[in-house]
């Protein structure tokens, strides 16, 4: 699963390939609408080459070939590095390959140039989390939360960040929201042991009764529960 032999990192090639563009973007910062019929041909030529670049770099990503894929994505920056498309094409390979850094630099790229992409923000969060970076794994998985509200794994993932942080108040309330999305067990659990370790025995019993609705047969909500009549 993991190809770790890569030509370079990409930190080191969006260094390269933005650092010469400073200038020209600082000039081009006020433009807001462009008309396609205004592009000179030569700009024409290179919207279809970087599609061109995008289009064998996804087929070599599906065939598996990630080392080719790579050079094909970063032709395709070359040519339009503020084009979100071919970044994430990088992202995909380097999650592939579990490269964690460079992972993370592109799809922070990615964040920037395409924000609402709330699939971006959900991974930029399990990276950083992974690094134990959950101030930024917070942030993370509250932008891709507020993008789509809807996923459960991004409200548990952020309780779990929030209880790593030792904010357990906080994350209380986002297991609680969980369960408007979906009653499972992981996050009852969750709350269980929150709830104890804040004292509060109301929600813990409460919780329990819940976990003991979706999972009839589990011993230690029978036990607990029994205990407390």
């Amino acid at each position: 699963m993991i190809e770790i032999i890569l030509i370079f990192g990409l930190a080191a090639v969006l260094y390269k390939l933005l650092g010469s563009t400073k200038k020209t973007e600082e000039k081009l910062s006020d433009i807001v609408v462009e008309d396609e019929n205004d592009k000179t041909e030569n700009e024409k030529e290179k919207v279809g080459s970087f599609d061109g670049y995008l289009g064998k770099a996804n087929r070599l990503f599906g065939a598996g070939a990630y080392r080719n894929a790579e050079k094909m994505f970063i032709e395709a920056i070359k040519i339009n590095h503020g084009d979100f498309r071919a970044y994430k094409g990088l992202s995909k390979i380097y999650l592939k390959q579990e490269n964690d850094e460079d992972a993370i630099a592109s799809l922070e790229k990615v964040c920037q140039l395409n924000p609402d992409d709330d699939v971006s923000h959900n991974n930029l969060g399990l990276l950083y989390f992974k690094q134990k970076d959950f101030y930024k794994a917070k942030g993370a998985y509250e932008k891709a939360i507020a993008l789509d509200k809807t996923k459960y794994t991004r409200h548990i993932n952020l309780a779990l960040t929030l209880k790593e942080m030792g904010d357990l108040e906080k994350a209380t309330s986002v297991l609680e929201g969980c369960q408007k999305i979906e009653m499972k067990k992981d996050a009852l659990l969750m709350l269980i042991e929150i709830s104890s370790k804040l004292g509060d025995e109301k929600r813990k019993l409460e919780t329990y009764k819940k976990l003991l609705s979706i999972d009839p047969d589990n011993k230690e909500a029978k036990r607990e529960l029994a205990r407390a009549e």
